[in-house]
């Protein structure tokens, strides 16, 4: 193999992106689709003046539509709304969790009168002319309901409640099912009352369809305890079980959503579903190799699960989790956390998570995700972690982080919310042990609000905040006090005398050090 000269070697030019000419660019952007030509103007300057500059009628030929949300409304209806509102530039903790506002533009409709029509749309000029960034998909699986009989499960996963619903049917229902009109009877025990887009296989048995008041989701609902110990996997066999049930139905649906890229998908449901299993919503999930940010809204069933072990979160930007008051069948506790710090490095992205209402994270869950991040030995960068109030008060938090092992407490950190009120305004940053990095946390519009900074980024996640002073704070491990070097901290006295250094070490402080500690006790 023959060197190259070191005069040639100099002589070599690099060419950017920014050297192509306005007149290939103009060639490339007439090619390309309007949703190409629609992201590709947001990308630079330099770009986005070469296609303003255009004549109206080529520019309104290569642009798209704009950005739009779409809404699989049932196994028959799609709807496209078109968003009203331009997005929004703040990082405020109001503007992240509130949804922007759309019209209606268009629908379409599934063909009945083909076979396997369910799930059949044609999207296509849709996703040619829109930045579609939402996908909401309501009462996923609710057809089950109607069409489906007792589902034959393994014991060890199945809910009792699923294969028991014939049964819980009192007197007084029959009674009213048998004098209900004969239209309505007839169409009940027709077996083609309810189309299900495609014909029943496997060790599914499909009963006749009952009325929508004698539904399963229009009964009495009671509260369900979790319990870890009886949650279901979703393993091989599992899956094998739902690819029947499914009957390529659901996979039609997918198929349908590989044209979104991103995708960000919305599960959102209305009510109570006992024979849609939990599962097939992470069955479903594991067909979509573009998902970037997912929503599980309101999510009910008898069938539990950790989040944690059915839902991998390689390559996830977003993970939004909105529990129901009630039936909630996702059990959210710290494995959640440790699925984002194990992610490999090579695949690792920035997340934003956020947590509304009642789950199994606590404060101590809460810090022993701090205390992780600070002693991994990579950096875990992140947007933003929202937890609501409604889960972890931010009194029992900064209690939490002041007060580790304090005697005093007994457990029962609801003893000091006597001053809450001074906690809830509390802003603390935690410093990574090995890297100059931090994570800052505030209280905000009831949300727990841990952000994600560096120094070096040019572009910072930050809250605007009504309260400057922040502290830093530093854990305790349970090691003995004498191989433990604590950073700056906030602690109280009574708590730091547990940590008090010999007379010996105290001599050697230097004044400022004094001056930093007389501060951080009287804070």
């Amino acid at each position: 193999m023959t060197m190259l000269p070191q005069s040639m070697k100099r002589s070599r030019h690099i060419c950017s992106i920014d050297d192509i000419p306005v007149e290939v660019l103009l060639m490339i952007f007439k090619r390309c689709e309007p949703l190409a030509c629609f992201r590709a103007r947001l990308v630079c300057r330099r770009w986005r003046t070469v296609i303003d500059k255009m004549d109206k009628e080529s520019r309104e030929a290569i642009l798209g539509e704009g950005q739009a949300r779409l809404y699989i409304c049932d196994r028959r209806r799609a709807i496209l709304e078109k968003f009203s509102s331009l997005p929004s530039c703040s990082n405020s903790v109001t503007e992240l969790i509130t949804a922007r506002k759309s019209v209606f533009h268009a629908d379409c409709y599934a063909h009945t009168a083909l076979n396997n029509w369910t799930y059949r749309f044609d999207m296509t000029e849709w996703t040619r002319n829109f930045d579609i960034i939402e996908v909401w998909v309501q009462n996923f699986g609710a057809f089950l309901e109607r069409d489906q009989g007792c589902l034959v499960f393994d014991n060890a996963v199945a809910p009792p409640a699923l294969c028991n619903q014939a049964a819980n049917i009192n007197s007084e229902n029959k009674i009213s099912f048998s004098a209900s009109s004969p239209t309505s009877r007839a169409s009940s025990q027709s077996p083609h009352a309810y189309r299900s887009g495609g014909s029943s296989s496997g060790s599914f048995s499909y009963a006749a369809s009952v009325p929508y008041n004698l539904l399963p989701s229009s009964q009495k609902k009671s509260q369900i305890i979790p319990n870890v110990a009886s949650t279901a996997v979703l393993s091989e066999s599992m899956s094998a079980e739902l690819t029947r049930l499914s009957d390529g139905r659901f996979e039609r649906l997918a198929e349908q959503l590989h044209q979104i890229h991103p995708l960000h998908l919305i599960f959102h449901d209305l009510s109570w579903y006992q024979k849609r299993p939990t599962l097939l919503l992470f069955w479903f999930l594991k067909k979509l190799p573009n998902l970037r940010r997912l929503t599980l809204h309101s999510i009910r069933g008898d069938q539990m699960i950790e989040l944690h072990r059915v839902f991998c979160v390689d390559g996830i930007d977003e993970l939004n989790i909105i529990q129901p008051t009630y039936n909630a069948c996702i059990i959210v506790n710290e494995g959640i956390f440790d699925a984002f710090l194990q992610v490999n490095s090579a695949i690792r992205r920035r997340f934003r998570l956020r947590i509304t209402g009642k789950t199994d994270i606590n404060a101590s869950t809460l810090c022993n995700f701090i205390r992780k991040w600070r002693n991994h030995r990579e950096i875990v960068p992140f947007h933003s972690i929202l937890i609501d109030e409604a889960c972890v008060s931010s009194s029992e938090f900064v209690h939490a982080t002041k007060c580790p092992g304090c005697s005093n407490c007994g457990g029962e950190v609801l003893r000091h919310k006597s001053n809450g009120t001074t906690w809830n305004t509390k802003q603390l940053i935690f410093r990574h042990r090995k890297y100059n990095v931090w994570i800052n946390y505030k209280s905000e519009s009831g949300y727990l609000v841990f952000t994600y900074y560096n120094p070096k980024d040019s572009n910072h996640f930050t809250v605007k905040t009504v309260e400057l002073e922040s502290t830093v704070v530093s854990f305790y491990s349970s090691a003995p006090i004498s191989l433990e070097k604590p950073e700056e901290s906030d602690i109280a006295d009574r708590t730091w005398s547990l940590f008090k250094k010999p007379a010996t070490a105290v001599d050697e402080l230097t004044v400022l050090q004094r001056i930093f500690a007389l501060i951080r006790s009287s804070a």
